[in-house]
């Protein structure tokens, strides 16, 4: 879900629900920060960092191997941290519309 789900008043508690009955909810990093005192602390652990790291190499892989390079952009790409209870950043991308930490 993205930062647009905010405008639903009911968003947490079905988010809730879904997640009480075993289903997965994925939502962006801008919707996790619009909702940040609006509920959303009480269904998950993760907080949004003021700080966002700049990265410049990205690799294509899938199973094992090393990946193949997919050449660097002209400007460092800014990826929102997230923050677990445990203080450990995550940096989290969306490539080939798979959602995966990126190693840092």
């Amino acid at each position: 879900m993205t930062e647009a789900a905010t405008f639903d008043p009911k968003i947490v508690g079905e988010m809730k629900e879904q997640l009480q009955a075993g289903k997965a909810v994925v939502i962006t990093s801008d919707l996790l920060q619009a909702m940040e005192g609006e509920g959303i602390e009480g269904i998950v652990e993760l907080r949004l960092s003021p700080m966002a790291e700049p990265d410049t190499s990205f690799l294509a892989a899938f199973g094992s191997g090393a990946g193949t390079d997919l050449g660097k952009p002209q400007h460092a790409i800014l990826f929102p941290q997230i923050r677990h209870q445990s203080q450990v950043a995550i940096r989290m991308s969306c490539i080939f519309f798979r959602h995966f930490p990126l190693a840092g």
